[in-house]
Parts: C-alpha cells; structure tokens; sequence
C-alpha cells in the first residue's frame, strides 16, 4: 500500500504531499491501492455512498501545490553561503557541491543530487547537507534512508523544524503513523503555526479513524491557509463521516469553488447528498465525476445507487457493472441484488 500523500519539503522543487486516497470500503476510511483497469483484482465498498479519502500514499507522484510553492521558494536558500565568507577550502568545496546538487534536484536529476550531496558531506558535514539528501530520498520515495540523513541534520541541529517535519512526514509514508504523530505534535508544539503539519496530523487520524480527531486538524489547517491544496474535500470526509452531511456539503461546495476539477470532491458532495436522500441531484455530482474521471469506479457505483432508489434500474445496473468491471468488488452485491 503505497501512501499518500504529502509532501514536503524539499529545498529545490518536488516534495511529498498530503491530500487524501481513494478509499471506499466496509471500513470506510482505510486505505487502498488504486486497481489498474487491466488488473483483476477487485476492492470493496460499504453498503451506503460514501466519500473518497484524499489520502494517497504516492505523494511523490502528486506534488502538493503548497509543497510546490514552498520548495520553491527554498530554492538557492543555502544557509552555508549566505552569513559569511567562506574561506575553508574544503567547505568552499562542499558549498559548490551544494549548489550543484540542488540545480540537479531542480531538473528531476535525484540521483545526480545524491551523488553531489554526498560527496559534500563526504568534504564537509553540515545539518543542511544531510536535509538536503534526506529531501532527495523521500522525492525518490526511498524513506528509511530519508530518515537516516534527517536523523543525522537533527543531532547537528536539535531545533531544525524542517529535518522534524520531514522526519515525521517519512514516517507517515512508511506507515509508522504513531511515529509520524509523534515528530508532527513536536512540530506544532514549537510551531503554532505550521498549516502543514497540521494537514498531516489530520492524515494521520484518519489512518487510525478518529475522524473527530482528524476534523479538528482539518478545521485549524482552514484557519491558518485556507486556500491550503484539498484541505476543504479532507473537511468534508470528516464532517461525512462523523454524520454532519450538510456541513460536509458546505465544505464541498467550497472545495468545488477552488478547484472545479477536483473528481473526489463532486463524488463526495454526491455521497452526501445520497445519505440526505436527495437521490435526483446527487446524479449531476457523480456525472461529473465520471467526467473528469471516466474509471471513477466508486462514483459509477454511486451513481447507480442513486438511479436504483429513483426506479432506473436499467441505468443502475449498467453503472454497478461498469463499476465492478473497473475493480470495485462490493459492486456485485448489488449486482446480484438488482439486476438478476
């Protein structure tokens, strides 16, 4: 189970991102591998519309958009050549090692960083160096030995928000979520602030599924950057799942209004007009999805859900085949319940 997303963090571009998974089972809330439409393999869903989790694990293939700003503006921030003049030839060496590594990382080079980064630290040990190939390894998705080189900026520099951060989003890709819970609360802790730790910590509740939890880590994310990537649809699952329907509307019409191409946020919007049983407006929402996302397997089996509690059971029934034929095994349940 690869994991979501979130994402952050690194000094040249990439990042790993926290937005939320595709995950409609029994469970309602754990996550899930995205079934290729060749493969086989079937996943389940739970008796009633329910909304998509935005909390993927393949963070480094979904670069958040507020880890795409923030790395970006770390570019050529290098603390080793800004406070002095470097006259130490082997940390001059390292500082151009440095900067090499940082254009490659830029350039999606990540093994070229790596070699560069690590024969600056062979030159000359800094904090900085081992975040910097630390960051390089979680773009490479290769995060125990991520946490090796933030464990080492760490003991060189115990206060490094940046290396605890990165550390505990690691941990959350490596599904140690009570480590990643640990690193995130010491974030926030000395940094009231950090909208994305928060974000995180709210991943991490709904891994565990305290969504009341997760809701509150949600709502303080809203508060400190509003306009955070999927933070609203993140919301409007919580408010889902913890019985607030209309609440969770708000929350995806809000999500809709920053981003009208977001596939999850119209399927959830629908499942929670399901619940409501507004069965005919539900229908546009999972059309939509269906639209931007034409494998959308849980929103054709909404969608039938919706059409077989308005008597379409043709319709109904050509949705639950196309959405078992698209992997999503609980689809013949009502297979073998409406349409033989």
């Amino acid at each position: 189970m690869k994991l979501i997303r979130l994402f952050a963090l690194l000094l040249f571009i990439g990042s790993v991102v926290v937005t939320y998974a595709q995950t409609n089972s029994t469970k309602e809330n754990s996550p899930t591998t995205t079934q290729s439409k060749s493969q086989p393999a079937k996943k389940k869903q739970g008796t009633k519309g329910t909304p998509q989790n935005g909390v993927k694990k393949n963070q480094g293939n979904t670069a958040d958009k507020e880890m795409k700003k923030y790395t970006q503006e770390q570019l050529g921030k290098s603390r080793m050549n800004q406070a002095k003049v470097i006259t130490d030839t082997n940390e001059r060496k390292a500082n151009d090692l440095l900067i090499s590594g940082n254009m490659k990382g830029k350039q999606g080079d990540y093994k070229g960083a790596v070699a560069d980064y690590t024969k600056a630290i062979n030159t000359f040990k800094t904090s900085e160096l081992f975040m910097k190939r630390g960051y390089t390894y979680m773009l490479m998705e290769k995060y125990p030995v991520a946490i090796q080189d933030l464990n080492e900026a760490l003991k060189m520099d115990p206060k490094s928000i940046k290396a605890l951060f990165s550390r505990g989003v690691c941990k959350f890709e490596m599904e140690d979520f009570q480590g990643a819970s640990e690193d995130l609360s010491e974030v926030i802790a000395k940094d009231t602030n950090n909208a994305m730790a928060y974000n995180y910590l709210g991943g991490v509740s709904v891994m565990k599924q305290d969504y009341k939890t997760a809701l509150g880590h949600y709502s303080r994310v809203i508060k400190l950057a509003p306009n955070f990537s999927d933070v609203y649809t993140n919301r409007g699952m919580m408010r889902h799942y913890n019985g607030d329907l209309k609440g969770a509307i708000e929350d995806y019409n809000v999500a809709l209004q920053q981003n009208p191409e977001n596939p999850n946020a119209f399927n959830n919007r629908g499942a929670a007009k399901l619940g409501l049983g507004q069965f005919k407006e539900a229908i546009p929402d999972f059309d939509q999805a269906i639209k931007l996302k034409d494998d959308y397997s849980d929103a054709y089996n909404n969608r039938g859900r919706a059409k077989i509690n308005m008597g379409d059971k043709t319709g109904a029934c050509e949705d639950f085949q196309k959405s078992y034929y698209l992997g999503l095994e609980d689809a013949m349940q009502m297979i073998t319940k409406y349409c033989k």
